[in-house]
């Protein structure tokens, strides 16, 4: 069955600690196991959709894990005003974002991408660009796998640098920008320069 969401929808030291996750985790068990995955998971758990879908133990997944660290590259103050209940639709749809309908290696990813860069539908309903690069599997050419393959009962986990936004997010951010006047000059260049409305 292929589930979708709408668009309403670690470094190596982190790698370590994934060492000791029971084999018979689910990707939600994953997330919450570790120490340098707490953004993802308090987003998880904000959106019960997603928690109970990485919970389902005879799904089989692939979910690109963003770290502590690359959340908080975000702009000041993204991911609290995600948090809220009114932005619930946003968060659900960046998280399905990073979330594939079937379970990939890395492997699998390095072999799929042998003769160039590959598209793939995500959980959100868009898709995402797979690319290696130097032997590293590299996400909408800005997101880099840095500690793959970490497996759970219902799929696999591939910790990532960097935060993945769906095509919508451009949007969503604008309007978080728009709603707070310090960035009052950065939307007025966006909308001066056509890429927003």
């Amino acid at each position: 069955v292929k589930m979708k969401f709408g668009p309403a929808i670690a470094t190596i030291v982190g790698l370590a600690s994934f060492a000791a996750v029971d084999s018979q985790s689910t990707v939600l068990g994953i997330v919450e196991f570790s120490p340098n995955h707490e953004t993802l998971e308090a987003a998880v758990k904000a959106v019960p959709e997603i928690a109970g879908l990485l919970a389902i133990p005879n799904f089989n997944l692939t979910l690109f894990g963003p770290t502590d660290a690359a959340f908080s590259s975000l702009p000041n103050g993204t991911v609290s005003r995600l948090l809220e209940p009114e932005w619930n639709k946003h968060l659900e749809s960046l998280l399905a974002y990073h979330a594939l309908n079937a379970e990939y290696s890395y492997e699998d990813v390095i072999s799929a991408t042998a003769d160039g860069p590959v598209s793939i539908q995500t959980l959100d309903g868009t898709n995402i660009t797979l690319s290696t690069v130097n032997g590293t599997v590299v996400l909408n050419d800005s997101v880099n796998v840095v500690a793959p393959d970490i497996n759970a009962i219902n799929g696999v986990v591939h910790v990532v640098d960097g935060v993945l936004l769906p095509p919508s997010a451009t949007m969503n951010i604008v309007a978080m920008a728009q709603a707070n006047p310090v960035f009052s000059t950065l939307v007025g260049l966006a909308i001066d320069a056509g890429l927003v409305d």
